[in-house]
């Protein structure tokens, strides 16, 4: 079943998955940490950032595709560009931004707690920082 046939809902450390006319879940999955955001979905792909570090892309089923931890946490939800690229911005005041398939392609230090999902351009990032200052990031 793909995701724009699924409904998608974060409790705590819990993700969940069930179709629009299901009771139960389909699959549930404890990432043991408080999850950041709202979940990503897009190709295939449901994204997920923890306030503990953790980075996961699912498949559909609930499977862990590709996973990635990252010192100090994240406190928003990943962002995904048109390309399958996932840009997630951590608590520390790093700005990261991996491959579809889980590969770090860069990171960037921008010196301040990042509260907020990445806003993504045509080709920059923009990224506001926890003191209300804006970054620009060419992708």
């Amino acid at each position: 079943m793909e995701f724009s046939k699924l409904m998608l809902a974060a409790c705590g450390c819990l993700l969940l998955a069930r179709a629009a006319w299901a009771r139960e879940p389909l699959w549930k999955l404890d990432l043991g940490s408080e999850i950041a955001g709202a979940p990503a979905a897009v190709a295939g792909r449901a994204l997920v950032a923890t306030k503990g570090g953790l980075l996961v892309a699912l498949d559909e089923g609930g499977r862990i595709a590709w996973k990635q931890k990252f010192p100090g946490g994240f406190l928003s939800a990943p962002a995904v560009d048109r390309d399958g690229s996932v840009y997630v911005a951590g608590a520390a005041g790093t700005l990261l931004r991996f491959a579809a398939d889980g590969r770090e392609l860069w990171r960037t230090a921008l010196g301040q707690e990042l509260p907020a999902t990445p806003l993504l351009g045509e080709r920059s990032v923009f990224q506001v920082g926890g003191a209300g200052r804006v970054w620009r990031v060419r992708k």
